[in-house]
């Protein structure tokens, strides 16, 4: 396999982003970040499946019919990368939770935690979203730190996002 280039993770899914808008394999619909902005707060969300037993990285890209149990597509991992909206600063010590909700079946809420990589800050959490999935409710803060003069007054309050998931 030929060696990649240095990506971080918001960089790798700007790019998927962008090619899926060029008329990109429509069958991964759920690999699409998302970006809404609410209050002071611009929020980022991405799903990104990952494979089971042990296939690598790649393998949920792998088109066709695949055989039971070599990729699980409902597993993989919620990442919401949360900023300032203004400034495009990442906002720390932030709580943040989603609400999944699928057809069919109770809602789940789940704690993103806060992480931080290649990628830079976010906020993230092993899930499992089902097949059903049509809505995903993010809900930010207030950041339990100390806001200075000058900081968006908007950033001492609570948000909720609703992301559509189709």
């Amino acid at each position: 396999m030929p060696a990649t280039p240095a990506m971080t993770l918001a960089q790798l899914i700007d790019l998927v982003a962008y090619l899926k808008s060029q008329g990109g394999d429509a069958g991964h619909a759920q690999d699409q970040p998302r970006e809404q902005t609410a209050g002071g707060y611009r929020v980022r969300l991405a799903f990104l499946p990952i494979a089971a037993e042990g296939h690598g990285d790649h393998a949920h890209h792998q088109h066709g019919s695949a055989p039971a149990g070599r990729v699980s597509l409902g597993k993989g991992r919620l990442v919401a990368f949360i900023a300032d909206a203004a400034s495009g600063q990442a906002i720390p010590y932030a709580p943040v939770t989603a609400r999944i909700e699928a057809a069919g079946k109770p809602a789940r809420t789940v704690k993103l935690a806060p992480a931080f990589g290649a990628e830079g800050f976010h906020y993230a959490a092993d899930v499992t979203l089902p097949a059903g999935t049509r809505k995903v409710t993010v809900s930010v803060g207030p950041a339990a730190l100390k806001v200075g003069a000058g900081a968006p007054a908007q950033l001492t309050r609570a948000q909720t996002i609703v992301f559509d998931w189709k």
